[in-house]
């Protein structure tokens, strides 16, 4: 199954890419393939992960402390968000 970032997810992925790897230089590009395989795992299996509201779901990252909040659609998983663990529960949704 294909996927689709939203243009809030993108500008998120981009910031905290950015942010990691200003920490230290590789860590951008560890924390984007992290997100890859969190995808990846999404689009094999639409349904891991935990509901989170109505037809959004949660699935954590595995190393970095990081969801991706995903919509199935017909023809595609929507990634609606890329959020920090330790925000304000549900911050990117308003």
């Amino acid at each position: 199954m294909k996927y689709r970032l939203t243009s809030a997810a993108e500008r998120e992925l981009n910031r905290v890419m950015n942010y990691y790897e200003s920490q230290l230089p590789g860590l951008g590009g560890e924390f984007l393939t992290e997100v890859e395989r969190t995808v990846s795992l999404v689009t094999r299996n639409p349904r891991v992960g935990t509901v989170y509201m109505g037809d959004v779901r949660r699935c954590l990252t595995r190393r970095f402390p990081f969801s991706l909040f995903c919509r199935i659609a017909p023809d595609c998983i929507d990634v609606i968000a890329i959020a920090g663990n330790r925000r304000e529960p549900g911050y990117w949704n308003g």
